[in-house]
């Protein structure tokens, strides 16, 4: 029924869902001051600079919330800028970086790793990014100040060399985005493993791309990690085990994606299992991708199931889907096949309050997350599949 609905009606109806689905920006958890995440970073830049922020006591430096000094020593010096700015004023400052490196973001994934004929509707493009950009997981990254756009940017540039056959610099630049972020770790073990499952597949060519990659990826981690070392050491052996055993609840929190919230503290070697087998899939229909000279859309998938494997995500992290709905937009404008993009929308950007109830019998958090991850084991297997035939965007 819905293959038979004119194709400027299916855009017409993904424009509608995506104008209504603005209204979930009412259920954003607002919390004074407006920046609260970077204000963690503003207090502590402040408040260590003449020692390692990972030996301060949390109840020190004025975190409104008592919290430490919890992301990676690389992020944490890369905003040595905000020590003489108030949060205020540093608000100023990261909230248009944020709008412009996001606009950014999106303009590279069309125009320079996808590259999509112009077609005879090029207006749908920017009006679908634009749209995405005021939906309840970019939002919220802007309300409270948060990082994840910085990763996305060195995750993107990185997608851009890859695609032009230089996976040195490739892999140095998501290893940058992993030491960064720690999270875009998955996307590096699904892109290698995809490098070397291809490889295996076709293996009369002399191909050492998924070790090049990996190398880079590994090297760019440690050598930035080194530069930080005792802060490094500090961080990766007592603060993030201690971090990590904080945020595993045994119920589903309503702004959390973690896998590990889904299952609970009880069935982790379940939860773990499930996540390898995610990477497992995605690692496969990334060489499927490779062997076909796709690969835009399967690289956007390789970061996007990664913030569910990490103890402590929320929804604002959620703005590593991005590009993979983009890149699934843009097929779907190419075969006419919406349904994949349609079900991702929905449930990325769908009404928050349908799964704020953690107690409801169906509709729950729990549910939520549910369905996120079968839209992201779907895609994987959409993605591995050949293409179909291209038809008029006219």
């Amino acid at each position: 029924m819905f293959a038979s609905i004119d194709r400027s009606a299916k855009f017409s109806i993904l424009v509608a869902f995506l104008v209504i689905s603005t209204a979930s920006l009412r259920y954003i958890p607002f919390m004074k001051p407006l920046g609260l995440d970077l204000m963690n970073i503003v207090v502590y830049q402040k408040c260590a600079s003449h020692s390692s922020p990972y030996l301060i006591d949390a109840t020190v430096c004025g975190d409104s919330l008592g919290r430490g000094m919890y992301y990676p020593p690389f992020l944490f010096h890369s905003f040595r800028w905000l020590r003489g700015l108030t949060l205020d004023r540093a608000m100023h400052v990261w909230t248009p970086f944020l709008l412009l490196a996001m606009v950014g973001i999106l303009f590279v994934w069309v125009r320079l790793i996808a590259r999509p004929p112009r077609g005879n509707r090029p207006w749908e493009v920017p009006i679908f990014c634009g749209l995405i950009l005021f939906q309840y997981p970019f939002v919220f990254e802007v309300e409270r100040g948060q990082t994840d756009v910085v990763a996305l940017l060195f995750f993107t540039a990185g997608c851009f060399f890859f695609v032009r056959r230089k996976p040195w610099i490739a892999g140095a630049l998501l290893g940058l985005a992993t030491a960064y972020k720690l999270y875009p770790l998955f996307a590096c073990a699904i892109i290698a493993l995809g490098l070397l499952l291809a490889r295996l597949k076709k293996g009369s060519r002399p191909n050492a791309d998924w070790l090049r990659f990996g190398l880079g990826a590994l090297g760019a981690f440690a050598a930035i990690n080194l530069a930080f070392y005792s802060d490094s050491k500090l961080y990766f052996f007592k603060i993030l085990p201690q971090v990590s055993a904080m945020y595993t609840p045994a119920s589903t929190w309503v702004h959390a994606h973690s896998f590990t919230s889904l299952v609970g503290p009880d069935y982790t070697p379940f939860s773990w299992a499930f996540c390898a087998g995610l990477v497992g899939l995605w690692g496969w229909a990334t060489s499927r991708a490779i062997l076909s000279d796709e690969l835009p859309l399967a690289l956007a998938g390789a970061l996007a199931p990664s913030t569910y494997f990490s103890a402590f995500t929320f929804d604002y992290n959620l703005v590593t889907i991005y590009p993979l709905l983009l890149l699934l937009f843009l097929r779907a404008r190419r075969i006419d096949r919406w349904g994949l993009l349609a079900f991702g929308s929905v449930v990325v950007f769908g009404d928050r309050q349908t799964f704020a109830n953690p107690e409801a019998a169906i509709f729950n958090p729990t549910m939520h997350i549910a369905l996120q991850l079968a839209f992201l084991t779907v895609s994987a297997i959409a993605v591995a599949q050949p293409d179909e035939p291209q038809v008029s965007t006219s």
